[in-house]
């Protein structure tokens, strides 16, 4: 992680595209308001982060805890 950084605020979903045995796929996943992860700018902009928030990443996608 960056030294510095700017909140932007809480991720209400996301959208990603993902291959799946051999088969490409677009997913959008909406987070349950307890489980929303904070978006995060390096200071320079240069690269995004999602930082806490109750869920994971398994081989099905993500998962609200």
């Amino acid at each position: 992680l960056p030294a510095a950084a700017w909140q932007l605020g809480p991720v209400a979903q996301i959208n990603y595209i993902a291959t799946r045995d051999g088969q490409t796929f677009e997913f959008e996943h909406r987070f349950k308001p307890a489980s929303r992860p904070l978006l995060v700018s390096a200071d320079d902009g240069s690269a995004l982060f999602l930082l806490g928030g109750a869920y994971s990443v398994t081989d099905r996608g993500i998962t609200d805890a």
